[in-house]
């Protein structure tokens, strides 16, 4: 994962811990980091 930010007058580190909140918290980065289990069912009526 490639991310760019920045932010006149915040630190480094901060922009990083703000990466890595949004990283652990994010449902689309969750789903993305580990298999999903999927499964079609079809019904012919």
């Amino acid at each position: 994962t490639r991310v760019s930010i920045g932010a006149a007058g915040v630190a480094e580190q901060t922009l990083r811990e703000i990466v890595d909140f949004a990283l652990v918290h994010s449902p689309v980065a969750d789903g993305s980091r580990r298999a999903t289990p999927t499964k079609v069912e079809v019904t012919i009526a």
